[in-house]
């Protein structure tokens, strides 16, 4: 049974265009050995039928922020950070628009939940979130102390935001890599990913929390010692690795080898 390992192919990620290229290329080598068992048919059917499973299941997936117990405050911040702090630019005016309305949606749902779940947004809104979250901006210095004055709950709702988004884009691997699996199996090879190692949970059920170096210890929002630019260096060392999808262009669909 010939298989390909993606996290052994030269230790590249999969999804990157150098991963892909050496994915291609080793898929390349092996088709070069005649002695090898091949995806059946009903097998192919199956990882094309599990890829729209997938694909189906995540366009209608909506994904909760923070716990059910903020989802007034964390609705009534995204409202007034994108109606107050974020200088939208070129075409983020539309989202800016359209995010106002799924504010409103979101709103309603969680009422009717009784307020027992979080509020909850599609992908696509919560990847804007992220972008918008990680540009405040503002005029003057009474709008920089306004900023101030609000930074701990900013830095809570942003740490929510990132948490969900990072849920929300390993599901999306997931279905990238669905998608990899059946176009191996059609040209004749099983595509595996290991297993990544389970990792303890960070922060617990607080958000805005972050590990100052030099008093050796988290520091909470509310605390005297808490400053907002430690806090977004921190964010910024923990999501580092989220692509903003705003400021890049999409990158191209996985290549079939012939």
């Amino acid at each position: 049974m010939a298989k390909v390992e993606v996290n052994q192919v030269n230790n590249l990620d999969p999804n990157s265009p150098e991963g892909q290229e050496a994915l291609n290329k080793k898929i390349e080598d092996l088709k070069k050995d005649g002695n090898i068992n091949k995806p059946s048919r009903e097998e192919c059917d199956a990882f094309k039928q599990d890829f729209e499973d997938m694909g189906n299941t995540f366009a209608i997936t909506r994904w909760g922020v923070g716990s059910a117990k903020d989802g007034n405050k964390i609705i009534d911040y995204l409202r007034h950070y994108s109606r107050e702090r974020h200088m939208w630019k070129s075409n983020e005016w539309m989202g800016i628009i359209k995010l106002q309305e799924e504010l409103d949606t979101v709103e309603k749902a969680y009422e009717l939940s009784a307020k027992k779940e979080p509020v909850n947004f599609p992908y696509q809104a919560i990847e804007f979130l992220f972008h918008m979250l990680q540009n405040p901006g503002g005029m003057g210095y009474q709008a920089a102390l306004d900023f101030e004055s609000e930074n701990e709950l900013y830095a809570e709702v942003f740490d929510a935001v990132g948490a969900t988004l990072q849920d929300a884009r390993a599901a999306l691997k997931e279905l990238d890599f669905a998608q990899q699996k059946w176009q191996a199996a059609e040209q004749g090879f099983y595509l595996e990913m290991d297993e990544p190692e389970a990792k303890e949970s960070e922060g617990g059920e607080e958000n805005g929390i972050y590990f100052d170096e030099e008093l050796g210890r988290d520091v909470k929002p509310g605390e005297p010692e808490y400053k907002i630019e430690k806090f977004q260096k921190f964010m910024h060392a923990k999501y580092g690795g989220l692509k903003d999808p705003l400021s890049q262009e999409k990158e191209e669909e996985p290549q079939q080898s012939n």
